[in-house]
């Protein structure tokens, strides 16, 4: 199983940050950096057929403009 990166930028710290205040569950998940594509999920425990690996609340819109990407992919903007 591969290792979860630990946040190499402010961006991805902020996002870390934004959601465990925002309550978005995801303990079996992380954020890793994979050669060749960039930043992705990657498990951290290993994850049964069915089970949900990250729960977002209905209150808490992840968009392109409260997000990161937005300052690097402004065409992604709403």
């Amino acid at each position: 199983m591969m290792e979860a990166a630990a946040p190499s930028c402010a961006c991805l710290a902020a996002f870390l940050h934004w959601l465990q205040q925002s309550g978005v569950a995801h303990e079996k998940c992380g954020i890793a950096t994979f050669p060749g594509t960039g930043r992705g999920a990657v498990a951290l425990q290993p994850i049964s057929c069915g089970e949900v690996v990250v729960a977002v609340p209905d209150d808490v819109p992840l968009l392109p403009d409260n997000c990161c990407i937005a300052d690097v992919r402004p065409h992604h903007r709403t």
